[in-house]
């Protein structure tokens, strides 16, 4: 799906606190709505990885007007949810890849997890990971949602106009 359309237009937020007179100049600063996601992805194996895919899964569509602080979601819809996927990539051993997303920020833990997943073949052998972004830690009694060697479930709210980068190395 091309969801190119909703890159055109980048949603901003600023304010101004202070008088405001007749002809005056008031300059205010621009902040993003949106979260930038940069997903690195690294061959450390020795081998060439094949069919590598890199998706996130239930990002939120939409965003408050003005951020929200009582990290109350719009509407937890399955419509209101997103996936982005990018796959049937190769890299040679000790190669790297970046791909980055623009998302609705991610405030709302728990009740909208969103999941980074990457697959690959390295050798023929299937290889898995997974990143929860959320806020149940990954010992608790909770987080059953993956077998233990693939759950990395974090702290990991995703705010507006900010970038986070995340590595994965194989």
């Amino acid at each position: 799906t091309d969801y190119s359309e909703e890159l055109t237009r980048t949603p901003m937020c600023g304010y101004y606190h202070g008088p405001v007179t007749h002809g005056m100049r008031v300059n205010v600063s621009l902040g993003r709505m949106i979260t930038r996601l940069n997903i690195v992805v690294s061959n450390q194996t020795g081998e060439d990885m094949t069919d590598l895919l890199i998706s996130i899964d239930n990002a939120p569509r939409y965003a408050h007007l003005y951020p929200n602080t009582s990290l109350t979601p719009l509407n937890p819809a399955e419509e209101d949810k997103r996936n982005y996927s990018d796959g049937g990539i190769s890299l040679s051993a000790g190669e790297s890849i970046n791909v980055y997303y623009y998302i609705a920020p991610n405030l709302y833990g728990e009740e909208w997890p969103t999941t980074i997943w990457t697959t690959c073949n390295v050798g023929g052998v299937p290889m898995k990971g997974a990143m929860i972004l959320g806020d149940t830690p990954p010992d608790s009694s909770e987080n059953t949602s993956f077998p233990p060697e693939v759950n990395t479930k974090r702290d990991l709210r995703l705010y507006p106009n900010n970038q986070y980068t995340f590595t994965i190395n194989y």
